[in-house]
């Protein structure tokens, strides 16, 4: 569990650096890939203190419950904790969405992604 930990840290680190790195130096993103990104690096955001929760709970049980922990398989115990937390993961994403559809929100992020004018005016507004 703690590599799962790790690469999915590292996916969520590429996942916000890319876009900045891409929009830096080569040209802005289209709205719906900045978007996809940032939607990527929320949901690593949520699964992380998922696992990280689900990994506390196993220690205890190794100290609470060891003949039980010990006779389960590692492989497909990850399997269906990490199957679970991404379900219940992609569902608190998916409940966000209609909202910034509908509202047409942009983060601060997204819009220097994708080069939004009108949201960096609002940003250097509210920070005077």
């Amino acid at each position: 569990m703690n590599w799962t930990l790790i690469e999915l840290y590292n996916a969520a680190v590429i996942a916000q650096l890319f876009p900045s790195l891409w929009s830096s130096a080569i040209c802005h993103l289209p709205y719906t890939v900045a978007y996809l990104f940032e939607q990527m690096t929320h949901y690593a955001g949520t699964i992380i203190p998922c696992l990280m929760v689900t990994q506390s709970v196993l220690r205890v049980l190794v100290v609470v419950r060891f003949d039980l922990v010990m006779e389960m398989d590692p492989v497909n115990t990850l399997r269906k904790i990490l199957g679970s937390v991404m379900v219940v993961s992609i569902l608190a994403i998916l409940l966000h969405i209609p909202h910034y559809v509908k509202t047409g929100y942009v983060s601060k992020q997204n819009a220097y992604w994708e080069d939004n004018l009108e949201m960096h005016l609002k940003v250097v507004s509210c920070s005077l």
